[in-house]
């Protein structure tokens, strides 16, 4: 307003702590300073395609990935990820899934990550026979990615008890963890399985677990 214009440079430090202190709002408004102005910073670009999905904001996702695809920049694992967030948090299931094919169709490398939320995605529709060959899907895929496998567990056994109130089913996705799979359930799946046992109203193992 006052006639300073920022150098991409100072604009990625203001933007970088807008985001590590939590303010969206912060980081939206200099993304639409940007676009105003002509002026385009790749790296604000993703992260906006990022945040926006994670925050539910699907009007500004789609926007800010499309104006990257338009400068011929591919989307990456994180920001299809984003992009499905996004349309999950609207319902939009459809786009969704359709986000995740095109990922499957550009050959992106997916992750312990993109599994675990396309199976969350898939347990909000409530199709259990769809999240499971998800989960196989993923068991077989081996992903590679410093996100731990385990939170693909964690989401199939979510799935599960959103899916249904057969109390079997999360107990035995739960022991497959470590006896079938070799990993250590984390708190996160004894929460799980102990909310299942709650809801059974089988309050003994609930406090077993």
């Amino acid at each position: 307003r006052a006639g300073y214009t920022m150098k991409d440079d100072d604009c990625e430090e203001v933007f970088q702590i807008c985001h590590d202190s939590g303010s969206y709002p912060g980081c939206c408004a200099i993304y639409e300073a940007l676009r105003e102005n002509g002026r385009f910073i790749e790296s604000v670009y993703r992260k906006i395609v990022w945040l926006s999905g994670k925050y539910g904001d699907l009007r500004l996702a789609k926007d800010s990935f499309a104006e990257l695809n338009a400068r011929g920049i591919d989307g990456d694992e994180e920001m299809y990820i984003a992009l499905i967030l996004a349309f999950a948090r609207r319902n939009d299931f459809i786009n969704a899934f359709a986000a995740f094919d095109e990922m499957r169709v550009k050959g992106i490398e997916l992750s312990a990550r993109t599994w675990q939320t396309m199976i969350e995605v898939q347990s909000r529709v409530g199709n259990m026979d769809s999240m499971t060959g998800l989960y196989q899907e993923a068991l077989r895929s081996k992903a590679k990615s410093l996100y731990s496998l385990i939170e693909v567990h964690n989401a199939y056994l979510t799935g599960i008890y959103r899916c249904t109130a057969d109390t079997g089913l999360v107990e035995n996705a739960f022991n497959d963890i470590s006896e079938k799979y070799g990993l250590e359930p984390n708190r996160s799946s004894y929460s799980i399985l102990i909310k299942a046992y709650v809801r059974g109203r089988e309050y003994q193992k609930a406090k077993e677990a």
